[in-house]
């Protein structure tokens, strides 16, 4: 059976993770950035799948220890 590599086609695209726990200033101070997706599911116990699907304004995915996070691609601005 053939294995799908999902980050292949984004070259590792770096991501940022909100805690939606935390007051809005220290969410942005301390976001959390991977190099992947797959580095991003992996640390939150969740699929790259449920990251690629939940990764826009508005969504939002639930970690293995219970809180919300937003994910998002990170951006240089």
């Amino acid at each position: 059976m053939k294995r799908l590599n999902i980050d292949a086609g984004e070259g590792g695209i770096p991501h940022i993770v909100y805690d939606l726990s935390l007051p809005l200033p220290e969410r942005v101070n301390k976001a959390m950035t991977f190099n992947s997706a797959t580095e991003a599911a992996g640390w939150l116990g969740i699929t790259p799948k449920k990251i690629y699907n939940n990764r826009t304004i508005g969504k939002r995915v639930q970690g293995i220890n219970g809180k919300f996070y937003a994910v998002r691609i990170l951006r240089d601005n």
